[in-house]
């Protein structure tokens, strides 16, 4: 196979219509121990900026472009790295100009969600190892197909699940392992982040001066701006989102599915929730609850975005992070200060995982980039922390709690469903939201919320055997953002 020239590639070829990079897999150089690993940072807004903190960091590296559709933020980031660096890297808004540079090694990808899983599969396929922030995928086939990239051309992919680098849940993880908190029956992930509501507008919102707003949409339908703001509110629409749940939330399940030892999606999964206190143009609930069965444990994740009391476990409170309940006692983490405390007895101290380590969030994204380059030299998906397959699972599990949501049916918010009623977790959850809803003065009166389906998962296909569920498995494409097929 001939390598795919820019010249032919920019025109618009059939392959790149059918949504194919038809490079050479492997045409990456061999990277010595002293050799400077060349990295293009695509988006360099929120998430941005920390790839950029963290890569600046390691000595090895070196920042050769900034990818961003806008003008004013690729130039903020570049002047930040010629400042360090003495070294101006490229400003480039397309990351197709940039794949076909034999010297860049790999791409670290903080474009908005719809974006995530074509590029690094674009990535993939010129022989560049990726990074790609989470969730990995917007869809649950897009995280399967990036797999299936990475894999065919040997390529290392990490997730920015940034968690898994964190001393202290990595001991916890092992004290469970151990069976030192006896069999875990329950995990909970818990994101009780608060977040204001963005508002209504009132005529299509306004592109930053400079924009290719086209571009920034990708595979995403051709739209006017339906908000205020284009950046960041992103995360509250189907087309480029996966709302809160697969914002922060996230973080949380992978944190409960390391803990569980699950690799591998859910039996059943049912959700129910809504966008409740607020009155904007938010499409994704801000409030939520979704619980994953396993069979033989079980995952519920809970997402509040108005003001919430912490949810509390052996007297422990925890706003964002994971519970796990155990014969033996249970694990407690917060991210107030990122540490895991395990509980196993009122006559007993709690025990302090990794006690004075730093947990900060610039510490954990040098931490978990570090890891990506030294799997990048040994050339071991085993060895990096957060693989495609875990990025893959703990998505899939935010977008099959949104199936569920999206396929459901609204209720009024003083009546509990019956799937709710037979399901002594969902009760738990259901009353708990309620409460929280009234300490907020939503409801229930004129108030209503939806109840998912409750979805069976065919675990070997990753499909729901039902249609109108089955569909939003994926997504429409606009040309030529197609997703490949491996």
């Amino acid at each position: 196979m001939s390598r795919l020239s820019r010249r032919t590639f920019l025109a618009g070829s059939a392959a790149l219509a059918a949504g194919c990079w038809t490079g050479l897999a492997g045409s990456q150089r061999a990277l010595g121990a002293n050799d400077k690993i060349r990295v293009a940072v695509m988006g360099t807004r929120v998430r941005g900026r920390c790839h950029v903190s963290a890569l600046l960091k390691q000595p090895q590296v070196e920042i050769a472009y900034v990818c961003d559709v806008d003008p004013a933020e690729a130039a903020i980031a570049a002047e930040r790295i010629e400042r360090k660096t003495k070294k101006k890297p490229a400003m480039v808004p397309d990351i197709r100009k940039i794949l076909d540079d034999k010297s860049i090694d790999a791409i670290a990808i903080a474009a908005p969600n719809h974006w995530h899983s074509l590029a690094a599969i674009w990535a993939c396929q010129a022989g560049k190892d990726v990074y790609v922030e989470k969730p990995i995928s917007q869809t649950v086939i897009e995280g399967r197909r990036l797999i299936e990239a990475a894999t065919k051309h040997g390529r290392i992919v990490q997730h920015g699940t940034q968690n898994r680098s964190n001393a202290s849940v990595r001991q916890a993880i092992e004290f469970i392992r151990a069976g030192k908190l006896g069999e875990v029956k329950l995990a909970r992930a818990v994101n009780y982040k608060k977040r204001p509501s963005i508002g209504r507008h009132t005529m299509p919102g306004e592109i930053p001066a400079g924009l290719d707003y086209d571009l920034w949409l990708g595979p995403a339908a051709k739209t006017e701006l339906a908000r205020k703001n284009l950046h960041y509110d992103w995360h509250w629409f189907w087309e480029t989102g996966s709302g809160d749940i697969g914002n922060q939330g996230v973080h949380q399940i992978d944190i409960a599915l390391w803990g569980l030892d699950k690799r591998e999606l859910p039996q059943r999964v049912a959700s129910f929730g809504g966008r409740l206190g607020y009155d904007d143009d938010g499409e994704t609930a801000n409030t939520q609850v979704a619980s994953y069965d396993f069979g033989d444990c079980r995952l519920v994740c809970e997402v509040r975005n108005l003001p919430s009391d912490p949810c509390r476990a052996a007297g422990a409170g925890v706003l964002t992070g994971n519970i796990f309940y155990g014969a033996k006692g249970v694990i407690v983490r917060d991210l107030k200060d990122g540490l895991c405390r395990a509980y196993l007895g009122s006559d007993q101290p709690p025990i302090v995982f990794a006690e004075g380590e730093k947990v900060d969030m610039d510490t954990l994204d040098q931490d978990h980039f570090a890891n990506f380059l030294n799997a990048m030299q040994s050339r071991k998906t085993a060895d990096l922390r957060s693989d495609a397959l875990s990025g893959h699972v703990a998505s899939a599990l935010c977008h099959l709690a949104n199936i569920s949501y999206r396929t459901g049916q609204d209720l009024p918010l003083a009546e509990r469903a019956p799937a709710i009623s037979k399901d002594a977790d969902l009760v738990d959850a259901f009353d708990r939201t309620m409460a929280h809803l009234a300490d907020n003065g939503v409801g229930p009166e004129g108030v209503r919320y939806r109840v998912g389906r409750t979805l069976e998962i065919d675990t070997a296909s990753e499909t729901l055997g039902d249609p109108q569920a089955d569909r939003l498995l994926g997504r429409s494409y606009r040309a030529p953002f197609v997703l490949p097929t491996i």
